[in-house]
């Protein structure tokens, strides 16, 4: 029996950076209703998950930056007892918890503002509703990197700096994307398709010394990425990250990316935490993705099912392949192998 499905975002939800398709949209909304816990996967961070998910009614919890935070995400309509029926475990040596704010004490006014900043600067991709979630959201899980990978990390990467090689860097605090300028200004550079050109400058902070900014949070990261423009250059640097500093868990989305995070962290970890919490068993879970940050995510699910445009390895993990993103691939296997 079902009781949660658990869905990637880019390349397995949307059909662009930020719609879903009438039928997805429809099959998940008939799941939420039936009592099937629907849940977003994603290695977005929470203010770039655009509004058209949170549209499928009964989509309470996000999986954001490869799974390292949780947020709970309330329905902020008029007289919603949000939280009423949900009991937050206690704080262990396994998660962090900050059940009143998801904004830290030693981060708080600046992650706050830039918070605020996103949500404001691009009314286009915010309704008034849409935002006061975001404002509102609580986050149950957080595994940031550790100061000493962070700085191992930089180290690293000092010998290709940006003017000379086409490597940039985006970093994760408390909900909110941070890139270097030159990324956000000219993407195409660092190997972002076109489709991706506007999510990436209406979603991000810029920092024109993005190096010096990682420093200065090192202790405050949910995930330091790498986008590089050339293919050659990006696997060896993924290779040399693996063999260097094998501790981190290391993956990626989209091929001119390497996404560094906790070694706690990671999809397959978060739907684990979620199924303690809401006392789901995995073998009762559904898991979609098509990338290779999503291969641990399709493992730990009861079943895992992987898009018709999936990467090899994601293929080769999954139970099942449905059809592409572009053509509700989500909504074909719930409806054909789960009679949703």
């Amino acid at each position: 029996m079902i009781r949660m499905i658990a869905s990637d975002l880019d390349g397995t939800l949307l059909l662009d950076s930020r719609t879903v398709s009438r039928q997805n949209r429809l099959v998940l909304a008939r799941a939420a209703a039936s009592g099937i816990e629907v849940i977003i996967a994603s290695g977005r961070v929470l203010t770039s998950l655009p509004e058209s998910v949170f549209q499928i009614p009964g989509i309470r919890y996000a999986i954001t930056s490869n799974g390292a935070a949780i947020y709970r995400i309330p329905d902020t309509s008029a007289n919603s007892d949000v939280f009423r029926s949900e009991s937050i475990p206690e704080a262990s040596d396994a998660f962090r918890l900050n059940t009143e704010y998801h904004f830290q004490a030693d981060s708080c006014t600046e992650s706050r503002t830039d918070f605020q900043k996103i949500l404001t600067r691009n009314p286009q991709n915010y309704s008034d509703s849409f935002r006061n979630r975001l404002l509102s959201a609580k986050r149950i899980f957080h595994h940031p990197l550790t100061e000493k990978s962070v700085l191992d990390l930089l180290e690293l990467t000092s010998s290709y700096p940006s003017n000379r090689f086409p490597i940039s860097y985006e970093v994760f605090i408390n909900g909110v994307a941070y890139a270097c300028t030159s990324y956000v200004n000219e993407p195409s550079r660092f190997g972002a398709s076109s489709a991706y050109v506007s999510y990436v400058k209406s979603t991000r902070i810029m920092k024109d010394d993005i190096r010096d900014f990682i420093y200065q949070h090192r202790s405050e990261l949910d995930g330091l990425d790498l986008v590089v423009g050339d293919v050659v250059l990006c696997a060896k640097l993924r290779n040399q990250i693996r063999n260097i500093l094998p501790d981190l868990y290391t993956t990626s989305s989209v091929p001119n990316r390497i996404e560094n995070s906790s070694p706690q962290a990671g999809k397959g970890a978060a739907l684990s935490f979620l199924c303690s919490h809401l006392k789901i068993r995995r073998e009762d879970t559904v898991a979609f993705g098509d990338a290779d940050n999503d291969i641990d995510l399709l493992t730990t699910a009861g079943t895992g099912i992987a898009m018709g445009n999936a990467t090899d390895p994601c293929r080769k993990a999954a139970d099942y392949i449905t059809g592409r993103f572009d053509r509700d691939g989500v909504a074909d296997a719930l409806c054909s192998r789960f009679a949703i």
